[in-house]
């Protein structure tokens, strides 16, 4: 017994030993903090930069330092990394008075989001300067300090020196109720067809939507392909910020026995949400007035039944 309480004393003795010593050798003390929205835009960080806190403050005995620091933002459930190059070197330190706090301002934080000081892991740089942004999963922020002449570690590495985890998430774009995919709208005299879809959820209110109307022609083509390579402008685009939208008489005319296809997509102004799919819902058709008036427009006279064509984004 008494040698088993001495092995677990001079266990726990050498573990505090360490930690004293590790304490001497870093002398910065490191502090992250990263605030909501959590935005998967580098360019959000930087250009918002009240959502990082970082703090240093170096001990009372350790004299003034000079300090070069290097980032890295890390998921940690899907093996991306972005993070300071090692060979990067800022043109100037930071100085740090002993004992003394010290805020990184927005010059300070830039070289966590400029393109040339960074390196990737699981995600390319094209991917990031083309704003394709962030991939879902769980992120850290982390930072630590280094010697700005000799490169020596002056704080603890991660997970010191990093902020409590945060996830970026992406919303699921709006979905289209009506009209309804592959049917008809009766012609009126004025017209008046009414689009509704449902907001995404937990979208801010803040989430503007951009109703898209082409025309199908021939009406045997996909939707989806007559959506995608229709010429801008587009038979009927608005961007409205209710859920509904009455298509009425002061807008372009719709054609008899005309098939047009639509779509809804959903972007935030602000930028605190990211919408799946660049926002873009699925792609619904329907035939305005008689659908028998399609058959004299299909090619070389062929039969054609909206229903049969598959009108969603795989």
């Amino acid at each position: 017994m008494a040698k088993r309480i001495t092995a677990t004393y001079l266990t726990s003795l050498a573990a505090v030993l360490c930690l004293v010593s590790h304490s001497i050798a870093q002398p910065v003390t490191v502090t992250v903090r990263a605030l909501p929205p959590y935005s998967p835009y580098l360019s959000d960080w930087q250009s918002h930069p009240g959502r990082i806190l970082i703090t240093l403050q170096s001990a009372p005995s350790s004299g003034i330092l000079q300090v070069r620091l290097a980032g890295s933002i890390e998921g940690l459930d899907n093996g991306v990394r972005i993070a300071t190059r090692e060979s990067y070197r800022p043109s100037r330190p930071l100085i740090l008075n002993p004992g003394v706090v010290h805020e990184i301002t927005v010059a300070e934080l830039s070289f966590l989001f400029e393109e040339a000081s960074l390196e990737f892991t699981g995600i390319s740089r094209e991917e990031i300067v083309r704003g394709g942004g962030l991939p879902e999963g769980q992120y850290r922020i982390c930072v630590q300090a280094f010697d700005f002449n000799s490169s020596a570690s002056l704080s603890a590495p991660a997970p010191s020196g990093c902020s409590i985890s945060f996830p970026i998430r992406y919303l699921e774009p709006p979905v289209l109720t009506g009209p309804a995919d592959g049917g008809s709208v009766p012609e009126t005299t004025p017209q008046s067809v009414v689009f509704r879809w449902l907001p995404p959820a937990s979208a801010p209110a803040t989430t503007r939507y951009t109703l898209q109307i082409v025309e199908v022609s021939p009406p045997d083509r996909n939707p989806n392909d007559a959506m995608n390579a229709a010429t801008t402008p587009v038979f009927f685009e608005r961007a409205l910020t209710m859920t509904q939208y009455v298509y009425g008489p002061a807008d372009p005319a719709l054609q008899n026995g005309r098939r047009y296809a639509w779509r809804v997509v959903a972007d935030d102004p602000g930028r605190s949400v990211v919408f799946r799919n660049s926002g873009q819902s699925e792609v619904f058709s329907f035939v305005y007035g008689e659908t028998s008036l399609l058959l004299s427009a299909s090619p070389a006279g062929l039969a054609f039944d909206p229903t049969r064509i598959s009108h969603r984004i795989n």
